[in-house]
């Protein structure tokens, strides 16, 4: 709990529910696996040569959806660290509605990074 109390915007209810959601991280070979299986991924419809992306695919937890959602809503209001300024780079290119989803699954890698076994 300590690690994931290191990034900014996790308390200890986020960490103890996130840890509590994701279980082993062994089960994940990367970062982008663990947002997949979460559900923090894009949906992508692809028929004919033409790509649609959507919205996330909402797999996997609601309520580590959920705190994470909360936890970069945390993060994009805590003072001088760069992930406020990845959401604010990111708030005015594509709103801040994605943008705050866009923090959340940096977040979601950040935490693969941290936990990952060596």
């Amino acid at each position: 709990m300590a690690i994931l109390m290191s990034v900014p915007g996790i308390g200890e209810i986020g960490a103890a529910t996130l840890i509590a959601e994701i279980g082993d991280i062994s089960d994940f070979p990367s970062g982008d696996k663990l947002a997949g299986w979460l559900g923090m991924g894009p949906n992508v419809n692809q028929s004919a040569g033409k790509l649609r992306t959507g919205s996330i695919t909402k797999r996997g937890s609601v309520h580590a959806r959920w705190i994470l959602t909360q936890i970069a809503h945390a993060a994009a209001r805590c003072r001088h660290n760069s992930l406020r300024f990845y959401y604010e780079r990111k708030s005015g290119l594509i709103g801040k509605a994605k943008a705050t989803i866009a923090l959340a699954r940096k977040i979601v890698t950040i935490i693969w990074h941290l936990l990952k076994p060596l």
